[in-house]
């Protein structure tokens, strides 16, 4: 983690130390994230919702609006979803 991250994790969710997270992310209950996923909230804060499997190499990076680099734009991951190894979400 970033020295300006500001991670948020739900009761029950498994965050595993080896995965990289940056920036204001929110990560809801019973959500799983496995070593080597990289979630990059640079553009604005990403919340992710309850249940949710997240596997190996999976990148969720919010880049904002790249119509306006000055504005924060929240990136919202609904419940019950499975980002599959190597998955990309920008």
């Amino acid at each position: 983690m970033s020295s300006k991250s500001k991670i948020i994790i739900g009761p029950g969710a498994v965050v595993c130390k080896e995965s990289e997270l940056v920036g204001e992310i929110t990560i809801g209950s019973r959500t799983v994230i496995h070593p080597k996923a990289r979630i990059i909230a640079e553009g604005g804060p990403i919340i992710i919702g309850e249940s949710n499997l997240i596997e190996e190499q999976v990148q969720i990076i919010n880049k904002g609006n790249p119509k306006d680099p000055d504005s924060q734009v929240t990136m919202i991951i609904g419940a019950n979803n499975v980002f599959e190894v190597g998955a990309c979400i920008l």
